[in-house]
């Protein structure tokens, strides 16, 4: 009786000495998710580019260290990462690295490659004119109504470049009428043929008596 007695207590003993080397782990495994969007830089492009791991949510046990890598299509570029909605994070080249000790958000920025524009050429502008008009009357000293006397090149307004010289000769009438004197910007000329240098807009008068 003895005996049996000191056997069952021998197992309760070894069972009690083997459930203490017994470790129970009661820490449950977690998990964060990583969402990764893709975006154009601006307007309403549909198809620019790509990621691996693809774009979505994408689920990773916590402490994973995870690279994703951004692929544009031809004719777009890389341009930028935004992390938990800060812009303009530093990574090298295309690839972000991302270590996983809570849920994060990723989105991708894409940009068109502009194509090359021919170079533009500035108008042309045309050196200034500077034209200046001369005008030319006729004036007789008498009250007269018909015609006392002509010039050549007649009487009218002339558009001439700046410096133009402009010659005029005057032609008597009928007697009793007679060439008198032109008078140019208020200066008298005498001599049935004169020689004027147009330099700003000026009136020249034939002057008859």
């Amino acid at each position: 009786m003895k005996r049996a007695a000191s056997s069952a207590l021998l197992i309760l003993l070894v069972i009690s000495v083997l459930s203490l080397g017994v470790v129970h782990d009661t820490r449950a495994q977690t998990f964060c998710t990583l969402t990764i969007k893709t975006e154009p830089c601006s307007g309403w492009a549909t198809d620019y580019g790509t990621t691996i791991p693809s774009p979505g949510i994408n689920t990773y046990p916590n402490g994973t260290v995870v690279d994703v890598i951004a692929h544009p299509i031809p004719g777009w570029y890389f341009d930028s990462w935004i992390l938990d909605s800060m812009y303009n994070v530093t990574t090298e080249g295309n690839t972000i690295t991302i270590t996983m000790n809570s849920d994060h958000v990723l989105i991708a920025i894409f940009n068109p490659i502009e194509s090359p524009q021919p170079p533009t050429t500035p108008p042309v502008t045309p050196p200034p004119t500077n034209n200046v008009t001369l005008t030319v009357l006729k004036f007789c000293f008498k009250p007269v109504t018909y015609p006392y006397g002509d010039i050549s090149p007649d009487v009218g307004t002339y558009t001439v470049p700046v410096g133009t010289n402009m010659t005029f000769t005057a032609i008597d009438a009928t007697p009793p009428f007679m060439f008198y004197s032109w008078n140019f910007n208020g200066q008298e000329i005498f001599g049935n043929t004169t020689t004027v240098t147009v330099t700003a807009d000026s009136v020249l008068y034939a002057m008859f008596l």
